[in-house]
């Protein structure tokens, strides 16, 4: 925590709108005090071994590139919920297994980061196909079999990366992405890509 304290310091006295603190043995971040947090746009907090964000958190809406990979979370943090500027969210390389959440209250996030976690098809995938404000979601290196037919909703989104999954099949549905031009689905198990594909 003194290193995090003497980062965060030093990149306030630089006038930095970019705090990195990565790799530095974190392994949680309620001790920050949130004030001391607030000019920042960005922050990277990868490649530590945070399992949770407190509420305090929240209080961070200048926030608008976050980067948690490469930590122990389990789940969406709650504390993300909400924060109005938020454009771009990593949290790969997690553990996360449960996905139910509310990011679809972060009206400006674009790109998503649920790359390789513990996603199956048991995770709440429905609640991510809620944030309807997406541009880029990356799903790859997760153990997901089934894509719901909730994917229309993503109506903005521009690529979608889900290869090295489990997936067997793409639902019809997938045709409502008017705008992808990106598709990765490489290194799955899929039989067939459904025709509505060549609409698009």
């Amino acid at each position: 925590m003194k290193e995090a304290r003497k980062l965060i310091a030093k990149a306030k006295d630089e006038k930095n709108k970019s705090l990195i603190l990565v790799n530095i043995g974190l392994k949680k971040v309620e001790d920050f005090d949130t004030t001391e947090l607030q000019s920042f746009t960005m922050i990277s907090l990868a490649s530590n071994s945070i399992k949770l964000l407190t509420k305090q958190f929240s209080a961070l809406d200048s926030l608008s590139v976050i980067s948690l990979s490469d930590n122990s979370f389990d789940h969406i943090p709650p504390a993300l919920f909400g924060l109005q500027n938020m454009i771009f969210l990593n949290l790969s390389s997690n553990k996360i297994n449960s996905i139910t959440c509310q990011l679809n209250k972060c009206p400006s996030l674009r790109l998503l980061d649920l790359s390789n976690n513990n996603i199956d098809s048991k995770s709440n995938l429905k609640d991510i196909f809620e944030i309807k404000s997406l541009t880029a979601l990356y799903l790859s290196d997760n153990s997901i079999a089934h894509i719901p037919p909730e994917l229309k909703n993503l109506t903005k989104l521009e690529v979608l990366s889900i290869r090295n999954n489990q997936i067997n099949n793409l639902p019809q549905e997938v045709s409502n992405l008017v705008k992808l031009n990106e598709l990765y689905i490489q290194h799955n198990k899929l039989q067939f890509l459904p025709p509505e594909l060549g609409e698009l």
